[in-house]
């Protein structure tokens, strides 16, 4: 049976979820009781390393919510690792060319689409359990491969990329795009926009869904338009500071200091 993420994308539903950040598997519990359809490890800007990383996949499956890794860099060796922990995709920053999304493509795919080391003494094959014909099969067909465009080269090649059959979803990293623009931080620029409606309009062309980091909620009915399905609204670290600002705020507010 498809997982529900790949499910849910694959029937142009909308998918939220946010990134995580911070070592700790409660946040996990916290975000699948809330009802977030799946949420990002995030290996490229935070602490985490692949011991914690593993037991938040776990503590994901157990409230059912799904899981994406994302990994610092397109290498080999880090694809396989997230992907043997049973998560359902991993997510590759910056993807600049066709090469670079082929090369971490095939790192995700067992033959005959790619080239993905083996091993079925991982928590992924159910430790031996699962039948390996039947494990090879099931990754190939489940476990999603996100590529990251964060780059004006990058928003170029979008078709050439959407275009590749092992590539489900091109998200788009508003913030390192403003960067290669010349205007870092201003994510919500027109340029921007422009950029995703850009890239949208290759992932529809190519059958592929379409993602997005977002901040800011007004932003959100734009991106609808442009074609976002997956979306990740904010981070874990984000809710926290919110939240404790809004909790002293009231406080001091109270007390009038």
């Amino acid at each position: 049976m498809m997982p529900k993420l790949k499910k849910k994308l694959c029937s142009d539903s909308i998918a939220v979820g946010t990134f995580v950040k911070m070592p700790t598997l409660s946040v996990l519990d916290m975000l699948g009781d809330a009802g977030y359809d799946f949420v990002i490890i995030d290996m490229e800007h935070s602490p985490l390393d692949f011991h914690w990383v593993e037991a938040m996949v776990a503590a994901a499956d157990a409230v059912k919510m799904s899981t994406v890794i994302r990994v610092p860099d397109n290498q080999d060796y880090l694809i396989v690792k997230a992907l043997d922990l049973g998560c359902d995709g991993v997510q590759i920053p910056m993807i600049e060319t066709v090469e670079g999304a082929k090369k971490a493509m095939q790192a995700a795919r067992y033959y005959p689409l790619g080239n993905r080391s083996i091993s079925f003494a991982t928590r992924g094959a159910r430790y031996g359990a699962v039948p390996r014909p039947e494990h090879i099969k099931e990754s190939n067909a489940d476990q999603m491969v996100v590529a990251q465009i964060e780059s004006l080269s990058a928003v170029e090649q979008a078709d050439s990329i959407a275009s590749l059959a092992g590539i489900d979803v091109l998200f788009v990293g508003p913030a390192d795009l403003s960067q290669s623009m010349g205007m870092p931080g201003q994510s919500s620029d027109p340029r921007v926009m422009e950029c995703l409606r850009r890239v949208g309009a290759a992932a529809e062309r190519n059958r592929k869904a379409l993602g997005v980091h977002v901040n800011r909620l007004e932003d959100v009915p734009e991106m609808m338009a442009c074609g976002v399905t997956y979306f990740v609204y904010a981070s874990d670290t984000a809710f926290f500071r919110r939240g404790a600002q809004e909790a002293l705020q009231g406080i001091r507010t109270i007390l009038k200091i």
